[in-house]
């Protein structure tokens, strides 16, 4: 969600790993010359992006069925534009945020604004630290990658992330859950720092 030089440039990786994707643009101009050239002229000029990826303005049609929802708005506008995708988010999925920095205001995290505004526990949400600028030269073929690609090694480790992350949760939930009945104590509802979220 979100067509802007890092949201590209995610999506055009998780095509590379074998892995649908499409764009959602703000702008239904955008889509359309992303779907008819493949190319994000506005954010990745030059860069020719692989046919199997797709761009929507409709954030229906572009959340439909997806399993993983990838977010990669500017920090200030995810609480607002999430507000709108919650009640089209398919039961289930995985929300992986992108997006650096906190929210002015409340200061915070990009993971704890998501978990509030979806309703969503910590093990359906996920946060992704890159370096954006050499996945960038790597798609310009001004750097070559850190290794050589592999695409059933790519949807191996990230399946081996993933449920090392659901473990992780799954066992601070239990520690939490033990402390809370030895000592007799519960969550205090001012705490809204989802368990186990990392810092984006």
């Amino acid at each position: 969600m979100g067509a802007g030089s890092w949201g590209t440039t995610f999506a055009q990786v998780l095509c590379d790993a074998g892995t649908p994707a499409v764009l959602c643009s703000r702008r239904p101009e955008l889509a359309s010359a992303i779907t008819a050239t493949g190319e994000n002229r506005d954010y990745l000029p030059g860069i020719t992006l692989t046919d199997a990826l797709r761009a929507t303005a409709d954030p229906a049609e572009a959340l439909a069925g997806a399993d993983l929802v990838v977010l990669a708005v500017p920090a200030q506008s995810l609480r607002e534009n999430l507000a709108r995708w919650a009640p089209l988010l398919p039961a289930g999925a995985l929300l992986v945020s992108l997006i650096k920095g906190i929210e002015l205001g409340s200061c915070d995290r990009m993971s704890q604004v998501i978990a509030q505004v979806a309703g969503l526990p910590a093990s359906q949400i996920a946060v992704i630290m890159a370096d954006i600028t050499r996945l960038l030269g790597e798609l310009r073929g001004e750097q070559p990658p850190a290794e050589p690609y592999n695409p059933a090694i790519a949807r191996r480790k990230a399946r081996q992330e993933l449920q090392a992350l659901a473990k992780a949760q799954a066992s601070q939930e239990q520690a939490a859950g033990d402390d809370g009945q030895q000592a007799g104590i519960t969550d205090s509802p001012d705490d809204s720092r989802p368990a186990g979220a990392s810092p984006p």
